[in-house]
C-alpha cells in the first residue's frame, strides 16, 4: 500500500522466518512482485506451448525442435525442484505431450540422465515432492530398448543409478543405515529402486550386471553394505522390566530391505552364454563379463569377506568367571557335544563371540544377496564344483574359513533369536 515502514517491518519479519528455517537444512524462498508476474508469464507460455503442440503433429514437432536439450531441458531439470508448483506442473504437462516426437523423447533422456546425479542427491538432502518431479517422466524412456542401451553405453546410466543409489544411502549412514532417518522413513531412494527396475527389465541388460569394466556392481555392494546390522536390537533380562514404548525403526529398515530384495531376481536373471546388450566392439561393457561363478567369488571375496572381517573384530570373548551372569558371557567356541565327538572332533568349534545381551540385526541384505548368488551357482552344471575350486585358489585357508564362519553364523544368529521370539524369551 506504500507503506514503507509497514513494508519494511512485514520484509524483516519474512527475512528471519527464513533464516530460521534455512538454519534448519530446510529450503526455502522469498519472491518479489516482479518474480511473481513473471511466474505467471511463464505459466501463461507453458500453456499456450501445450495447447500448440496438442493441435496438429506439424506444430507439436515444431515445439519440440526449438526446445534444445542444453540450453533448455538440462537446466529446467536441474531446477525441478526448485521451480514452484505452478510452473511444474504445465511444464511437465508440456514435456508429456513432446514426448511424442521420437527426437525429443531421445533428448529428453539424455537430458535426465546428465541430471540424475545431483537431482538425486537434491532429493536424498529433502529437496522436492516425487509425484511432482521430473522422475515421474523417466518410465517414458526407461522401459525401451533403444534408449536404454543408447544411454549405457553413451552416458553410463548404470553406473549413475548405482552411484545414486548408494550416495543416498550414505546420507542416512551412521555409519550403518539409521532407519530413523528420514532417507528411510519417507523412502526417498524409491526413485532409484524404480528406475533400475526399469532398466533391468529391458532385454540383456541384467547381464551387465557381471560386468567388472563399469562401477554399478561395486557401488552395489557397497550399498548392501551400509544395510548391515541395521536397525539393532538388545536383549532384555528380567531385572530391566517391561517394555514400555515399541521404537517404530523397524519400518525404515524392513522397507529398505524390501526394496533392495527387489531387485535380487532380476540382476541375477541371465546366463553364462547370454551376450552384452551393447554391440560395439570397442565399449568396455560389450565384453569381461564374469560368469556367475566368477561373480559369486567376487561378491564373496571382495564384499562378504571384507564386512565380515571388519565386523568380526568388534566380538571379543569373555573370561570366564562366576561374577558374570550366563548371557552375559561371550565364549570363545561352540562347547562340545557328544554326537560332535563321536563323528571325529578333537577340539570345540570355533564360534563368533556374542552373548545373549549383544545387540544384533535381522537385516543382512548383503548376505541375502550371496544367498541368492549361491542359488543361482546351484542351477548351474557343476557349478558348485567350479565356485570351490575358484575359492581354494584365490583365498588361503584361514581366510576361507573365516569366510564361511561368518556366513554361516551371521543369518544362524538371526534365525536362533527369531526362534527366541516365538518361543517368548523375548
Amino acid at each position: 500500500d506504500g507503506d514503507r515502514v509497514a513494508s519494511g517491518l512485514l520484509g524483516t519479519a519474512m527475512l528471519s522466518r527464513a533464516l530460521l528455517l534455512t538454519s534448519h537444512g530446510l529450503y526455502c524462498s522469498i519472491m518479489t512482485l516482479e518474480e511473481l508476474q513473471l511466474e505467471q508469464q511463464a505459466v501463461a507460455v507453458l500453456q499456450w506451448l501445450t495447447c500448440l503442440a496438442r493441435s496438429c503433429d506439424p506444430l507439436c514437432q515444431t515445439v519440440a525442435e526449438s526446445i534444445s536439450p542444453q540450453r533448455h531441458l538440462v537446466p529446467l531439470l536441474r531446477a525441478d525442484f526448485k521451480l514452484s508448483s505452478r510452473v511444474t506442473k504445465y511444464w511437465h504437462s508440456l514435456l508429456l505431450t513432446l514426448l511424442a516426437v521420437p527426437t525429443f523423447k531421445s533428448h529428453l533422456a539424455a537430458a535426465y540422465c546428465d541430471t540424475y546425479q545431483m537431482v538425486t542427491a537434491e532429493y536424498a538432502r529433502g529437496m522436492g515432492i516425487l509425484e511432482r518431479s521430473g522422475y515421474a517422466l523417466s518410465v517414458q524412456f526407461l522401459n525401451r530398448v533403444t534408449y536404454v542401451v543408447d544411454l549405457v553405453q553413451k552416458r553410463d546410466l548404470l553406473g549413475k543409478l548405482g552411484a545414486s543409489l548408494l550416495e543416498t544411502l550414505q546420507v542416512a549412514a551412521q555409519p550403518r543405515l539409521n532407519p530413523n532417518h528420514f532417507v528411510l522413513t519417507h523412502r526417498r531412494y524409491s526413485p532409484c529402486i524404480s528406475d533400475l527396475k526399469c532398466v533391468l527389465n529391458v532385454k540383456g541388460m541384467p547381464r551387465l550386471f557381471a560386468s567388472h569394466s563399469g562401477t554399478f556392481l561395486k557401488d552395489w555392494i557397497a550399498a548392501l553394505a551400509l544395510g548391515q546390522m541395521m536397525d539393532p536390537q538388545a536383549w532384555r533380562d528380567y531385572s530391566q522390566g517391561h517394555v514400555e514404548v515399541e521404537v517404530r525403526g523397524w519400518v525404515g529398515a524392513f522397507n529398505a530391505s524390501i526394496s533392495l530384495g527387489s531387485l535380487f531376481e532380476r540382476l541375477l536373471s541371465w546366463n553364462d552364454a547370454d551376450p552384452s546388450p551393447i554391440d560395439d566392439p570397442e565399449s568396455p561393457l560389450s565384453k569381461n563379463l564374469w560368469t556367475c561363478v566368477e561373480l559369486t567369488t567376487h561378491i564373496l571375496t571382495k564384499g562378504l569377506a571384507d564386512w565380515q572381517s571388519a565386523e568380526m573384530t568388534t566380538y571379543r570373548p569373555t573370561p570366564y568367571t562366576a561374577l558374570l551372569e550366563p548371557f552375559q558371557r561371550r565364549p570363545a567356541s561352540l562347547p562340545f557335544s557328544t554326537v560332535a565327538a563321536k563323528h571325529g572332533s578333537v577340539l570345540a568349534f570355533t564360534a563368533v563371540p556374542m552373548s545373549q545381551m549383544t545387540p544384533f540385526s535381522f537385516h543382512l541384505p548383503l548376505h541375502r544377496f550371496v544367498a541368492a548368488c549361491l542359488r543361482e551357482v546351484g542351477l548351474r552344471e557343476n557349478g558348485v564344483q567350479q565356485l570351490q575350486a575358484l575359492l581354494s585358489t584365490t583365498l588361503s585357508a584361514d581366510e576361507h574359513n573365516s569366510l564361511f564362519l561368518g556366513l554361516m553364523e551371521f543369518p544362524l544368529l538371526v534365525l536362533t533369536r527369531a526362534a527366541q521370539v516365538r518361543a517368548g524369551l523375548w
